[in-house]
């Protein structure tokens, strides 16, 4: 029998009303959050709210596209520059794929994700909804 491990997060918060929850969980933590976004900060800023309504700083970093190796070291700065305790990715797979790269190397101690998509979105979509001519859709093969 092959021998795995499988580890995942302590705690995994999902449904409506959740984003409330994310300030109150981060401030166990510390005081300092580097919050990362897409292009605006504009979808964050409730969440900006309950940080400072909690008396925490939030430092922003910000990523318009796939991260590099340089997008991740000046995260990496800023979050040490600024004494980040928790790093809190909120967006897409680009935001989230960064802050998983910056929170090790910033000597975080804890992260994060929020996201509001479900779906992969564009153009894959696309083309995850094309029907494949070899099987048929999922109807058609249980009344086979």
């Amino acid at each position: 029998m092959l021998r795995f491990e499988f580890a995942t997060s302590g705690r995994i918060l999902f449904g409506p009303g959740t984003l409330r929850e994310v300030a109150p969980a981060a401030a166990g933590f510390g005081q300092r959050v580097m919050l990362v976004t897409g292009r605006t900060l504009q979808r964050a800023e409730a969440l900006l709210d309950h940080l400072k309504s909690l008396g925490m700083a939030a430092t922003h970093f910000r990523v318009t596209k796939e991260p590099t190796l340089e997008t991740v070291r000046s995260g990496v700065e800023i979050a040490r520059e600024a004494s980040c305790s928790v790093i809190i990715g909120f967006g897409g797979g680009s935001v989230i794929d960064a802050g998983k790269a910056i929170a090790p190397w910033s000597r975080t101690m804890a992260i994060c994700w929020i996201t509001s998509r479900l779906s992969v979105e564009g153009k894959r979509s696309r083309k995850c909804r094309r029907r494949s001519s070899r099987f048929p859709p999922p109807r058609e093969r249980e009344r086979k």
